[in-house]
């Protein structure tokens, strides 16, 4: 299983969840489809019912019998499996019988083709099958691959035994068979997986719903029961507060005090009645008048103020009161005046004492490298130290009197409130958050915020009280890592799908090239050989586009490694350059090559990658160019070390081309980049040949580059170093007995699990002299084997039953005088020759093989 970013599991081959969420998911896609379902297998009945019409336009001999595959015997079991979804059991097997039907009606069109093989409508019937077995129907993607090569291997199977359909008919049709089976396949793939990724989804989301309701069920409940709480708060606080002995007085609109209660004796020593006609200020010290008299004159325009002052004693003492006034209005004028002086002397004596300390705690707090921060219930900023200050980027005068909660992202604000009442509520001593803030300068910083209460003595709330740290560069890392392993799953997902599709493509490549080659050989037409060799070339271009996208892939997983080799320069650029002479001289081109003397004869590099990057700079240079020439010119740059065994060398490849503008220099080695970019272009390309030649240059120890002017052609060059070889070979090469092909007979046994695969290398081999006897699996290689029957053994890697390298194991593990075992497959990553030799082999072939291919591994094995 294989988990992607929002958590859904899936088996990334079979597209399959855990078993017991499997389960819930065909359910709904029974119910989902069953409709569609219907609706398409109606349409395709009236279709294929109607395509009757064809038997009676070009199939009038032979309409009876079309008429009795058609009429009596896919439309009847298309129409059963149409009622037989109206049936409850329907829902266990829907899928097989759709699978059946897709079959059936495949096989129906195979037959007519036979009977008909010169009308080319029923072939493209066939095509109209696949893409309604594969997107119509319902039908889920495993089941409908299945059914859809299967159909092949029934068109290949009818066509060959019982028709006498044109081979290279049924080459060309099996082509775009298996073609439009492997865009099938990707597409059906991809339309089930975001089907399966939309459900899982939608099942998270209503998950996550369902969450939210009982969510705020919960909150509605916990509501209530603060409501509750808060009501018997209210009720035991007004009984507290009547017992409590505070000042009750009454003034007019004046400032005269109308009305004193009589516990002001007990606190100030004057009598009620020493108040009673007096003005305010009798009442007020004299240090806090100018504060009352601006109160009342708010208080008129207002209903209601608090405000503490200091009051007149007989004894002089200082007496501290919080009078709160609330005004009473007649014909919208103020008549009254009612307050409640409470006696707060304690409180104020205690608070002067509270600063005292806290002024002296300040000057610790602030040199905290702790952020600390102090608030109201409402989150109200009463202080912050300078380190907080400095982290937020404000100064203290800013940011006490505002809220903090304001800084938070709108989506945690509600749970962090939850969490600080976690506090008040007494059910946690501490709590701790984090969140992002954003900063005045536009960048972000991580929180995370420790919080507890201040109380008084007596242990009531004052305020809360809240330790930070920056955590922002944790949290970056953290974020870093997982960024880089989705990065790695990613490429080892994507390493591992280009594995598989090279592989798929491969196979079925071999059959077509080989029955190419085959072919060429016979006695054909000229239009025939014109048809040919345009088959063989479009083969060949996938075959390159293969190779070029696992060659970027492996660039870009950092899997190629140099392997370094001695070899002559001089012969490496000469062979590379005659190599593209053919094409050259047909455009009357010529290619002119020039290597330095001062080049040692031989030296010390990777030759297959220099190789690389060279033939893709001269195939391009031929291709982009209609006239005059092209030069590859090769010199000696630097010396690496004072002993010079180490040097630079720079490869120049110069056309006379169309040339290229700035702008597209700039981009010409990104990957994908073409020169030609509008729909009119002439030369075709992946636009990866450049980005590789520059990641293996650097690989190489070199860099690539260009300097081109529109009309007046490019240069090419890259560089590389090398080191200097000692001069230990002849120049002239003595011809040995493995330099020529040897004449014997062989005696080959074929392991290999695909038909049309056994066809090719039969044919191929056969053609070159050799007897090759082919079974279809390792269990089957195994039971035929025997000691001096065999002079060679050709071994597929991926077979049912027994793979390859199983069935290599056993073998020489049983038999201690073995044939040469080659390996035959279509793994072409990077180090996988390298890999199978070391489980066993003794060679590897990758596919799509050509004649002269075996021919070579014959000669090197020299059998």
């Amino acid at each position: 299983m294989v988990s992607i970013d929002d958590g859904m599991n899936i088996n990334k081959i079979s597209l399959s969840f855990p078993k017991d969420q499997e389960k819930i998911y065909q359910d709904y896609y029974f119910k989902d489809s069953l409709r569609v379902f219907r609706i398409s297998f109606l349409l395709v009945i009236l279709i294929y019912g109607l395509f009757g019409i064809l038997d009676t336009v070009f199939a009038t001999e032979k309409k009876e019998l079309l008429y009795l595959i058609r009429f009596g015997i896919v439309i009847p079991f298309l129409l059963i499996v149409f009622l037989l979804s109206f049936f409850g059991f329907f829902k266990k097997i829907w899928q097989w019988l759709v699978f059946s039907a897709y079959i059936i009606a495949g096989s129906g069109i195979v037959a007519m083709i036979t009977q008909k093989p010169e009308d080319h409508i029923y072939y493209a019937g066939l095509m109209l099958v696949f893409s309604a077995g594969y997107f119509i129907v319902k039908l889920r993607f495993l089941l409908a691959s299945l059914a859809g090569w299967s159909i092949l291997l029934i068109f290949n199977v009818a066509v060959i035994w019982f028709s006498n359909t044109p081979s290279k008919m049924i080459l060309a049709y099996n082509f775009v068979y298996a073609s439009a089976n492997i865009i099938n396949m990707v597409a059906a793939y991809y339309i089930e997986f975001f089907n399966r990724r939309q459900y899982y989804l939608s099942r998270k989301l209503t998950r996550k719903k369902a969450e939210l309701e009982e969510s705020n069920k919960n909150l509605e409940i916990n509501v209530k029961e603060r409501t509750k709480e808060l009501i018997e708060n209210e009720k035991k606080y007004r009984d507290l507060v009547e017992d409590i002995n505070d000042v009750i007085f009454s003034i007019n609109s004046k400032g005269i005090f109308t009305y004193m209660s009589p516990v002001i004796k007990n606190i100030t020593g004057y009598a009620p009645s020493e108040y009673i006609g007096s003005h305010l200020s009798f009442f007020i010290h004299q240090d806090n008048l100018k504060t009352l008299l601006n109160d009342i004159k708010n208080l008129k325009a207002g209903k209601y103020y608090q405000s503490d002052y200091r009051v007149k004693t007989i004894s002089g003492k200082n007496v501290w009161f919080r009078i709160s006034v609330k005004n009473v209005i007649t014909n919208n004028n103020p008549v009254e005046y009612r307050g409640v002086a409470q006696n707060i002397t304690k409180r104020k004596n205690a608070e002067e004492a509270f600063k005292k300390s806290n002024r002296r705690l300040q000057s610790v707090l602030q040199s905290q490298k702790e952020m600390i921060c102090r608030f109201n219930s409402d989150t109200t900023i009463t202080y912050v130290n300078n380190a907080y200050c400095k982290t937020i980027e404000k100064p203290a005068e800013e940011l006490i009197g505002q809220k903090w909660i304001d800084l938070v992202p709108k989506d945690q604000k509600s749970k962090i409130v939850n969490k600080l009442k976690l506090l008040t509520e007494g059910e946690e001593d501490t709590i701790t958050y984090t969140y992002k803030i954003n900063l005045p300068n536009g960048a972000f910083r991580w929180m995370e915020w420790t919080n507890y209460i201040i109380r008084d003595k007596a242990g009531s709330f004052l305020e809360f009280q809240s330790v930070g740290h920056d955590i922002t560069d944790t949290i970056e890392k953290e974020r870093l890592e997982k960024e880089v392993k989705v990065a790695r799953s990613t490429l080892k997902f994507k390493q591992n799908f280009l594995a598989n599709m090279s592989h798929e493509i491969r196979t079925p490549l071999t059959g077509v090239l080989g029955m190419a080659e085959i072919l060429k050989r016979s006695k054909l037409t000229h239009q025939q050989e014109d048809y040919l060799n345009t088959l063989i070339q479009s083969g060949n271009n996938l075959k390159e586009i293969i190779d070029l996208i696992l060659d970027y892939s492996k660039i870009e997983a950092g899997q190629v490694k140099l392997k370094m080799n001695q070899f002559s320069l001089e012969k490496l650029v000469n062979d590379a350059s005659k190599l593209y002479t053919p094409f050259t001289d047909k455009k009357n081109i010529k290619i002119i090559t020039t290597i330095s003397p001062k080049i040692p004869k031989l030296i010390i590099s990777d030759s297959h990658r220099i190789t690389q990057v060279l033939n893709n700079l001269i195939s391009n240079a031929a291709k982009f160019t209609e006239k005059g020439k092209i030069s590859v010119n090769a010199n000696l740059i630097d010396s690496l070390s004072e002993d010079n065994d180490n040097i630079y060398i720079k490869i120049e490849v110069e056309d006379t081309g169309m040339g290229i503008n700035a702008e597209k220099k700039e981009h010409i080695f990104k990957p994908f980049f073409q020169i030609e970019q509008d729909y009119n272009r002439r030369i075709e390309g992946t636009g990866l040949g450049l980005s590789i030649c520059k990641e293996l240059t650097a690989i190489l120890g070199g860099d690539i580059g260009v300097e081109s002017e529109p009309g007046k052609g490019s240069k090419f060059w890259f560089t590389f170093k090398a080191k200097i070889a000692q001069e230990n070979v002849k120049s002239v090469r003595k011809t040995n007995s493995n330099d020529t092909l040897s004449a014997k007979s062989l005696k080959i046994l074929l392991v290999e699990d695909k038909i049309v695969t056994q066809k090719v290398v039969t044919i191929l081999l056969n053609s070159i002299g050799h007897e090759v006897e082919s079974v279809n699996n390792g269990k089957e290689a195994l039971d035929i084997f025997e000691p001096g029957k065999y002079d060679l053994i050709l071994m597929d890697i991926q077979m049912p039953v027994i793979d390859g390298i199983t069935t290599t194991k056993k073998l020489k593990k049983k038999y201690s005088d073995l044939p040469p075992i080659v390996g035959l497959s279509a793994n072409a990553f990077e180090g996988d020759r390298e890999k199978y030799i070391k489980q066993g082999l003794d060679e590897y072939i990758t596919k799509p093989a050509k004649k002269d291919d075996f021919e070579k591994i014959i000669k090197k094995l020299g059998i």
